[in-house]
């Protein structure tokens, strides 16, 4: 199983000025964590993929002066899990 999320917000110095970024992010490790111990006795992983900015259409449309190019294809999380 994998949870999906993003990079930035990772890194305890990146959050400042991100509380709800940084809180979230610390809540899915966490999540990780409850799980693999849930599920360990049914041979049952979680992983976390944390790539950089996601090349989708919503941040296409909220970051419009974006570097799209650098950005992360859905379909190369996908075909990395």
């Amino acid at each position: 199983m994998f949870i999906i999320s993003y990079r930035p917000g990772t890194n305890a110095k990146e959050r400042k000025g991100m509380v709800a970024c940084g809180l979230g992010k610390s809540l899915i490790f966490s999540l990780e964590e409850l799980m693999n111990d849930e599920t360990k006795e049914h041979n049952v992983g979680t992983g976390i993929a944390l790539p950089s900015t996601i090349n989708t259409s919503q941040n296409r449309k909220d970051m419009i002066d974006g570097k799209f190019d650098n950005w992360v294809k859905v379909e190369a999380i996908a075909n990395a899990i």
